[in-house]
C-alpha cells in the first residue's frame, strides 16, 4: 500500500563516482569536527570501497552503470531503516511526487492497461486532450516524431509529461474515424480529484456522503466545494468515508481535521530526542462546521494522515468511527529532493528523493498510532472503530472497484466499463448501513 507523504526540503548535490566518494569524506570530516567521528569513518569506507570498485572490477562501468551501482546501495541502505523511509531515483521521484500532490502535469487523460502501448482509457475534465477532441479509444503512435514501438510504454507515457506552458506533439490513430493526424498539446497541471462522489444518501433525513481517497494539494478545496454542494441539498448531517484512504500531507489533513474542531489540539508530533515535541492545534478561524452530526468510515487501508483526521475526530468526540481497525502508520516522513548534476541525471528531472522516516504521530489523546517502527513494536497499532462492523474479502475487493470507478469522469464511464467489459458492481456495504443508522441514533449489531 502507499504510504503517507510529509513534505521538507533540503538542498544536497550528488556528484559521480570518485567524486562522490570525495565529497562524502569532505561533509563526513566537518561532521567529524563536531563530535561525530563515526560518520566520517562511516563515508570514509563508502568512499574506499567506491574507489576500489571504479578501478579494479572485471569490467569498467559506463556512466549509467556506475550510478545504478550507487542506487542500489542507497536503497539497500534506507531499507534497513524502516518500512516506511525510501531513497528514490530521478524517474521514480517524479511519479511519487504526482501521487503525493494528487497531481501531476501532462495533457490529461489516462492509459487503458489492457490495451495497445497507449490507447486512451478516459479524460480528465477541461484537460488539454479533452479540448483537443480526443476521446476514450483514441491511440497514440507517436510522441514527437517518434514510435511508440521505438520508445517503449513508459518511456512514451513520461515523454508526454512535462513542465506546464510546455508542448508536445502527439500522433494519434482516432478509434471513430481511423485516421490518423498530428495533435500538439500545451501540457497543463493536472489535478486528480480526491474528494469524490458527493451526494444525498438519504433524502428523508438530509444524510450527506463523500468519499475522499487521499490528502492532496487541493483536498481542502474539494472538499469545501463538496460541502456547498451538500448544504445546498439540505444535509444536515455526514457521512465521511476515509475507507482505503493511505493518507498524504500533513498539512492538509490538519486543515481537513480543523474544518470539525474548533479548539484543542489535532495531532501531536513526537521527535527523535532530544528534540522537542510539537502539538499542531486547531485554528477558530478555520473549523466551518464545528456541530455537524458526523460519522467516519474508516477499515484496514485507511492509513497515516487518515488515521490523523479519524484520531482527532474520535478523541474531541466530533465523530463515531464506524467500519473496521485502521493501518496503523503512525510515522512522519519527511521528504528531501536532491538535485543532480545534469549529467548524472537519469531521464528523470534531475533529483533523487530521501523519503525519511523523522517523527511519530500522536492522537490529541496521546494515543499511539504506528505499529511497526522503533518502540512501538508491541502496539497492536490504528485506531479502534466505536462501531466495528467487517466485510468479507469479496466485498472489500467490489468496494474498492467501485471506489476506483469514481475516479473516471461520469462522462466517460460507460465507455471505460465497456473497454474493460465490466458493469457497475453492486454492493452490500453493510458499515455505510451502519454509519447511516447510527446518524439516525439506532443501535447497531457490532461484530466481535
Amino acid at each position: 500500500m502507499n504510504q503517507a507523504r510529509l513534505r521538507s526540503s533540503l538542498v544536497f548535490t550528488v556528484p559521480l563516482s570518485i567524486a562522490l566518494a570525495a565529497a562524502a569524506i569532505v561533509v563526513a570530516r566537518g561532521r567529524a569536527q563536531s563530535g561525530e567521528a563515526r560518520i566520517y569513518k562511516q563515508a570514509d569506507l563508502i568512499a574506499k570501497v567506491l574507489a576500489r570498485i571504479d578501478n579494479d572490477y572485471v569490467e569498467s562501468f559506463d556512466d549509467g552503470k556506475s550510478w545504478e551501482l550507487v542506487y542500489g546501495g542507497l536503497k539497500s541502505m534506507t531499507r534497513k531503516l524502516d518500512p516506511y523511509s525510501v531513497f528514490l531515483t530521478p524517474n521514480e521521484s517524479r511519479p511519487f511526487e504526482e501521487e503525493t500532490h494528487k497531481n501531476y502535469a501532462g495533457v490529461g487523460f489516462s492509459p487503458n492497461p489492457d490495451a495497445p502501448p497507449i490507447t486512451i482509457d478516459y479524460l480528465f475534465a477541461d484537460s488539454p486532450a479533452e479540448r483537443a477532441g480526443l476521446v476514450p479509444g483514441d491511440r497514440v503512435t507517436a510522441v514527437n516524431g517518434t514510435s511508440i514501438d521505438t520508445l517503449g510504454r513508459e518511456a512514451a507515457i513520461e515523454a508526454i509529461k512535462g513542465r506546464p506552458g510546455t508542448t508536445v506533439k502527439l500522433t494519434v490513430l482516432h478509434a471513430a474515424s481511423g485516421r490518423t493526424d498530428d495533435v500538439e498539446l500545451e501540457r497543463a497541471r493536472i489535478d486528480q480529484p480526491s474528494v469524490l462522489d458527493p451526494r444525498l444518501v438519504d433524502e428523508e433525513r438530509k444524510v450527506g456522503y463523500v468519499y475522499v481517497n487521499g490528502f492532496g494539494d487541493k483536498t481542502v478545496e474539494e472538499f469545501d466545494r463538496a460541502m456547498e454542494r451538500l448544504t445546498k441539498l439540505g444535509a444536515t448531517s455526514l457521512v465521511l468515508d476515509l475507507r482505503f484512504n493511505n493518507g498524504g500531507l500533513l498539512d492538509v489533513c490538519r486543515v481537513f481535521a480543523n474544518r470539525f474542531i474548533a479548539e484543542g489540539a489535532i495531532v501531536g508530533i513526537r521527535y527523535r530526542e532530544p528534540k522537542e515535541g510539537l502539538t499542531h492545534k486547531a485554528d477558530p478561524a478555520e473549523c466551518r462546521w464545528p456541530s455537524l452530526p458526523l460519522v467516519v468510515l474508516v477499515n484496514g487501508e485507511s492509513a497515516s494522515a487518515a488515521e490523523i483526521v479519524a484520531g482527532a475526530l474520535q478523541d474531541h468526540k466530533r465523530a463515531l468511527l464506524v467500519g473496521e481497525r485502521t493501518y496503523g502508520k503512525g510515522v512522519v516522513q519527511s521528504i528531501w529532493r536532491i538535485p543532480l548534476d545534469d549529467a548524472s541525471a537519469e531521464d528523470g528531472d534531475g533529483a533523487v528523493t530521501l523519503k525519511l522516516t523523522t517523527a511519530e504521530y500522536l492522537t490529541p489523546s496521546g494515543r499511539i498510532i504506528e505499529k511497526r517502527v522503533t518502540r512501538q513494536q508491541k502496539v497492536l497499532g490504528g485506531l479502534e472503530p466505536d462501531v466495528k462492523i467487517t466485510l468479507d474479502e469479496a466485498r472489500v475487493k467490489e468496494l474498492l472497484q467501485r471506489n476506483t470507478l469514481l475516479l473516471v469522469p461520469e462522462r466517460w464511464l460507460p465507455q471505460h466499463l465497456a473497454a474493460h467489459g465490466r458493469t457497475l458492481p453492486s454492493l452490500d456495504d453493510r458499515q455505510f448501513e451502519a454509519a447511516l443508522a447510527v446518524l439516525r441514533g439506532e443501535t447497531v449489531a457490532q461484530d466481535f
